[in-house]
Formats: structure tokens, C-alpha cells, sequence
């Protein structure tokens, strides 16, 4: 009888784990008022996100994760305005000043601040090769204590 209980609530904590594993892995998460997210094909990545620009400032966005070069990049505002990098519609208040691989450079020259929602697609940013250093271990021939003579 006792096993059976018990049994039954080992299950019952396992799939409340379970679930909570599932609803919180499924959550997107807001940081510092800025979302973020990715999707990957085979040598592309695609990440987008919204930030809040206030009137009359420029802001630095980064990218969850670098790209190879600067991507092809798409920026709207509330009310899907898109923004072109040559310039600005009459009828949206940011513009884009610079773009580079790892984050791109907006102002909002309008008199009120907004949200603007980002989309970037390029090449995904190969890391690096790790370098890892040999020692070198000297040979005991060619080493000798301090103070003694080799004698042949």
C-alpha cells in the first residue's frame, strides 16, 4: 500500500518538473527591455528583437550572437513603418546611422520615443580555432644542478 503512494507521487513530481521544464524553456525572455531571439539553418542565422529608442537619442543594439559580416538587416517601427538604409520615410522618426557584424546604430529624431523591432539575416560568425600551448620539458642531460661539474 505505502509503495504504491509513493510511487505515485514520484510520477506526479517528475511530470510537474517536466511541465515547468516545457513552459519555461518555451518563454521568451526580456532583458533590459530588449528581446531577442535566433533561428539557425546550415551556415545562416537569422535573429530578431524590439528595443525602445527615447526621443532625440541614438542607441547601440547588439546581437544575441555576432554575425561573419554585417547582415541583411530590417527595421520597423509601431506601426510597421519600415526603415530603408539609405534613409527615412516622412512618416517614421529613427534612422539607421551605422551597422556593423555585431550591432547596428539607431536615432530617433522624433519628439517622442517608440519601439522599434529588428530583423537581422546573414552569415553565421565562425569562432576562432583554439590555440592550446605546449610546455617544453627540458632533457635532465642538458640540465645539471647549479654548482656542479659534468665529469666525462
Amino acid at each position: 500500500m505505502r509503495r504504491g503512494v509513493l510511487i505515485r507521487r514520484v510520477i506526479l513530481v517528475t511530470c510537474s518538473l517536466m511541465f515547468l521544464a516545457i513552459v519555461l524553456g518555451c518563454m521568451s525572455l526580456s532583458i533590459g527591455g530588449r528581446q531577442g531571439g535566433s533561428s539557425c539553418e546550415e551556415g545562416v542565422s537569422e535573429q530578431s528583437g524590439e528595443v525602445r529608442v527615447s526621443a532625440g537619442r541614438e542607441l547601440d543594439v547588439y546581437y544575441p550572437v555576432p554575425f561573419a559580416s554585417p547582415p541583411n538587416l530590417t527595421l520597423a517601427d509601431d506601426c510597421d513603418h519600415v526603415v530603408q538604409v539609405e534613409g527615412r520615410p516622412d512618416n517614421f522618426d529613427c534612422v539607421l546611422l551605422e551597422q556593423q557584424s555585431d550591432h547596428f546604430r539607431v536615432k530617433n529624431v522624433g519628439k517622442f520615443s517608440g519601439v522599434l523591432t529588428w530583423k537581422a539575416r546573414g552569415l553565421k560568425a565562425v569562432a576562432p580555432p583554439t590555440v592550446v600551448a605546449v610546455p617544453t620539458v627540458s632533457s635532465p642531460a642538458s640540465s645539471s644542478p647549479a654548482g656542479s661539474t659534468a665529469r666525462p
